[in-house]
């Protein structure tokens, strides 16, 4: 077979040379035919493989970026004889010839099809147990569901059915009265004993409940699909919030697919053309997405956690009170962001191998497999921090610095919480010294701005929390003034806060608001767009050390701009923007914005390796291929927060409210006791 294959690459080398087929050489006229004609071109994979005498072999060439090529070779020619003889292909043959700087010791030949997966691996057994887990929860609350209602429809002459009736007309009561309360001012409560004592039996009914039936409930599907559903508002002047996260959403999608597909498409000779398009700015302009969702976290975290009430429990009067606190807090956070987060990472891992085959798909079982090292990093949260932090589950660097900056900034509301003017100083102390020393980290490495993929940041910026942290300090101190101005609700002090100052200037001066709307907008637009001259001209066109602040600056400037616009609708503003932002579309969106970051790449993935061809990368084709998946990374995620993330935050409602209960049971005989002592 190895003489056939000499052979055949010898009278394949004439043929190409003299430029002509051999009518008598079948083989030769098969590979001519069916092989990719250069590189990045798979040729006819399928009419290759119906010839009984041929074998489809893709060529791998590069280390970092690749390049790859579909060759139909008789069978004598697989992927392990190519392997075990580069150096006659391409050194005494010179049969095919290999692209500028790429050596035979960069080139791999991979035979296709492959080795069907190995479903007897210990790994995928066990995964699989566990996902059965799972199924039986679900069938576990549809049984649970369904046995309550036999038994309520049943007892409908017993102690629940009345107790529920009862509740029934409370809250009807309640519906009446409410308006004359609210008119007349308090009066006195019209429910009777009975009914008090029958709303008591109801939640004891409900108290009894074992904790297991509790838990396996957290998994009803119908229940779980309805609270997705509700679109409840606690705050309508936050409601703009959820438009700046599903619109940073779909920023993620747009700019990493562009970078996923610029790993396999077929003119990769144009690409320094494709890079010198005004479109690619706003392309590159998404990575800012990632500080808007970085911006939003800090807000939100001030926002419950600077309430009155909570910063009590961080008091360093009690410092072991205050670390519990501090230590739940963190627990509560990991419990609802971690099991989807995990689950998600083992599917990539070990499920998503078997899903497809193509000449190309070994590329991505090489990046799930790249999880067989550092997965415990990932679980951790400290991949960020690793060198490998570009391999497996790439983009959970994200999931990992918003931890590192959760647990930095609730030492800062602590800071806070025991003297606020020290607090308050403490963010924005930290905000400058992060921003300086991304100015010096830029000026030591000489980074330029980013207008193509050579000046995208490095990981050693990118990923590291004490670089990316400003836009969360942003929304940090953000949240700190919004929230001293709702606690202080109905209190004369409320007027003297920072943010009623804000509110009252937008208020009595319309044109204000219109002004924040035009800078914000001016101050994203320069920041995206403003470095057209250097993507003309090169990316020396400025002075280096203008480009390093740029560097430092541009990411707390870019949440600035998106402050001033959401501004007018925190200070009440109701205009046509406000509305717009606030619409319940994007409420519903945005409850899948989480579930979306984390199976968003694997989806962009698994369509460029799954496929047969290369794409033909420009405009058109980026946004085509882009208003098709986005649909689908939405479809996914929303079965996501169904299957998984509304479960897990049950069960969390669950195990962190039995805690406040207890405490609730608590303070009253607390009260009670100093009341005696007192007495």
């Amino acid at each position: 077979m190895q003489k056939s294959c000499f052979l055949f690459l010898q009278q394949l080398q004439k043929a190409l040379q003299k430029k002509y087929l051999p009518q008598n050489n079948a083989a030769i006229n098969y590979f001519m035919q069916y092989s990719g004609s250069n590189w990045n071109d798979q040729g006819d994979v399928d009419a290759c493989l119906r010839q009984p005498t041929m074998n489809f072999v893709e060529v791998v060439a590069g280390q970092v970026v690749k390049l790859f090529r579909g060759l139909c070779l008789p069978s004598a020619c697989d992927a392990q004889f190519l392997n075990d003889n580069k150096d006659f292909i391409f050194t005494k043959s010179q049969t095919f010839h290999l692209p500028q700087g790429i050596k035979p010791s960069d080139i791999e030949f991979q035979q296709y099809p492959s080795a069907p997966f190995d479903y007897s691996q210990a790994s995928f057994i066990i995964m699989t147990c566990f996902f059965s887990l799972f199924i039986f929860c679900f069938i576990g609350a549809y049984v649970i569901s369904k046995t309550k209602n036999r038994a309520t429809s049943q007892l409908t002459k017993s102690q629940v059915s009345n107790t529920t009736s009862v509740a029934s007309v409370i809250v009807q009561r309640n519906q009446i009265e409410r308006p004359l309360i609210d008119k007349s001012g308090p009066t006195e409560r019209t429910e009777t004993a009975t009914d008090l004592e029958a709303l008591r039996d109801l939640k004891q009914f409900e108290k009894k409940k074992p904790f297991i039936i509790k838990v396996i409930e957290c998994w009803n599907l119908k229940d779980n699909l309805d609270k997705i559903l509700t679109l409840n508002v606690s705050n309508k002047q936050l409601m703009a919030f959820n438009c700046l996260r599903v619109i940073s959403f779909c920023q993620v999608i747009l700019g990493h697919g562009f970078f996923v597909n610029t790993q396999y498409f077929s003119n990769f000779q144009d690409f320094q053309i494709i890079q010198s398009q005004p479109f690619l700015l706003f392309v590159f302009g998404c990575l800012y997405s990632v500080d808007v969702f970085f911006f939003l976290g800090g807000f939100f975290v001030a926002y419950v956690s600077a309430d009155p009430k909570f910063m009590t429990f961080f008091s360093l009067k009690k410092p072991v009170k205050a670390f519990m606190a501090y230590f739940m807090a963190i627990v509560n956070r990991l419990f609802r962001i971690s099991p989807s987060y995990y689950i998600v990472l083992f599917i990539v891992w070990k499920y998503t191998d078997f899903l497809a085959s193509s000449p190309t798909w070994p590329q991505y079982e090489i990046f799930s497999s790249d999880c067989d090292s550092i997965w415990w990093q990932k679980v951790l949260y400290i991949d960020n921090f690793t060198t490998d932090s570009t391999k497996c589950f790439v983009w959970s660097w994200y999931l990992a610095c918003d931890i590192q900056m959760f647990v930095g900034s609730l030492l800062l509301i602590i800071i806070y919480a025991n003297h606020r003017i020290v607090g308050k100083i403490s963010i924005i102390l930290a905000c400058i010294i992060s921003v300086i020393f991304g100015i010096l980290l830029a000026d030591k490495h000489n980074y330029h701005i980013t207008i193509s993929q050579l000046t995208v940041p490095t990981a050693n910026y990118y990923t590291k929390p004490y670089f990316r942290c400003p836009p969360y300090l942003v929304g940090l101190y953000l949240g700190i003034l919004y929230k001293e101005f709702t606690s202080l609700k109905g209190d004369d002090k409320q007027s003297k806060t920072g943010f009623a100052k804000i509110q009252k200037l937008v208020q009595n001066n319309q044109y204000i608001k219109w002004v924040m709307y035009i800078l914000g907008l001016g101050i994203i637009s320069v920041l995206i767009f403003g470095p057209r001259q250097l993507q003309v001209h090169g990316k020396n066109y400025w002075n280096k050390h203008v480009q390093h602040i740029w560097y430092g600056v541009c990411r707390p400037l870019y949440v600035i701009g998106v402050t001033l616009i959401i501004l007018p609708g925190m200070c009440g503003s109701n205009d046509l923007i406000m509305r717009v932002m606030s619409s319940k579309v994007f409420q519903l969106l945005a409850k899948l914005t989480y579930q979306g970051y984390l199976v968003h790449f694997v989806i962009l993935t698994y369509t460029l390796w799954s496929f047969k061809d290369p794409i033909y990368l420009n405009n058109e084709n980026i946004i085509s291929l882009y208003i098709v998946q986005l649909p689908i990374v939405l479809f996914i995620s929303f079965l996501f927060v169904l299957f998984f993330e509304q479960p897990f935050t049950n069960l969390a409602n669950i195990l962190f409210a039995s805690r406040k209960q207890a405490q609730r049971t608590q303070r009253p005989e607390q009260e009670k006791i100093k009341s005696k002592q007192i007495n």
